[in-house]
């Protein structure tokens, strides 16, 4: 009832605004759903991730749910997918397939789930000696993204990626990072190429907007700095989302001495009403606070809007 009632709300704001203007693109963002099969894990880390079990039938429900036509235009995922690529299990086994299982559950949306990785989409967990401990080897991380590419037709390419969306006249580009994994710049191949890739399709790109996606936000990290240096040569980074966190958060970033709104979403995983609308206008963009469709949280001018709104501070 409380999903329905979100998408009904959605529904009706979209209609009165349309009376207006040309509709928006809506797009919805929701994070850390970590998703999970359990049978056949070590009974310790069977017991100590359990809690997220209803999450699987929660996004299931979220998803057939959506409307088709309407909005929202697509879904966007912000990393933790799933609570492990794969795990210890019985009897010295080891328990996989938890990719194909997310594959499963978000084959049934009606509308394009765009993915993006986090750091539990690429670890393992291990019981040993009476705990349990999250392993993310680099060897592991890179058969978890060889599965994520077989599995999602947006990694095919890769697993950072960027789409495209048109409001009006205004070109937006979103720019998906896979930054799940934390080794230090220096030592890691996988994020020195990213940050090339980063380089170049920045500087490439006309959009008049840029939307950064990420799973773990920007903050005061060597791999952050990393991400903001290459960020920081383009003008037109407008938004950065991201999850992680399970809570939700609005926080302003320096990119190349301008300030960016950077927008946490809560885990989906713990409550499902954690949901957040973002609309593209042609000259705005507007972020819904997290299971509060009708509730307007930032509103963030780009295109001619932006440079005025710059000019006039």
């Amino acid at each position: 009832m409380l999903r329905r009632s979100f998408m009904l709300a959605a529904a009706a704001a979209t209609a009165a605004a349309s009376l207006f203007a040309a509709a928006p693109v809506e797009f919805w963002q929701i994070t850390d759903t970590h998703l999970m099969k359990l049978d056949g894990v070590d009974p310790l880390i069977r017991k100590a991730r359990q809690h997220y079990l209803g999450s699987t039938e929660a996004l299931r429900r979220f998803l057939a749910g959506l409307p088709k036509p309407g909005s929202p235009a697509f879904v966007l995922h912000t990393g933790d997918i799933i609570d492990a690529f794969r795990m210890d299990g019985e009897g010295g086994t080891t328990i996989e397939r938890q990719i194909e299982h997310a594959k499963g559950v978000l084959a049934g949306s009606p509308v394009p789930v765009y993915l993006t990785l986090g750091n539990h989409d690429i670890q393992h967990y291990r019981a040993t000696g009476g705990k349990i401990a999250a392993d993310r080897d680099p060897a592991i991380a890179a058969a978890a993204r060889r599965g994520w590419r077989d599995a999602a037709a947006c990694f095919h390419n890769g697993t950072y990626y960027s789409f495209r969306q048109k409001s009006g006249k205004t070109e937006y580009l979103f720019v998906v990072l896979d930054n799940g994994e934390r080794a230090p710049p220096a030592s890691s191949e996988h994020l020195r190429s990213q940050l090339q890739w980063l380089e170049k399709e920045l500087a490439a790109s006309r959009a008049a907007a840029i939307i950064v996606v990420m799973h773990i936000p920007l903050a005061k990290d060597p791999v952050s700095d990393a991400i903001a240096d290459v960020l920081g040569k383009s003008s037109r980074i407008a938004l950065i989302l991201a999850g992680h966190r399970h809570t939700n958060g609005v926080e302003e970033i320096p990119i190349g001495g301008r300030i960016v709104p950077q927008i946490r979403t809560s885990a989906f995983a713990i409550d499902e009403r954690d949901i957040r609308r973002v609309r593209l206008w042609e000259d705005r963009i507007e972020v819904f606070a997290t299971g509060k469709p009708e509730q307007l949280e930032r509103t963030i001018p780009v295109g001619g809007a932006a440079a005025a709104a710059a000019g006039a501070r």
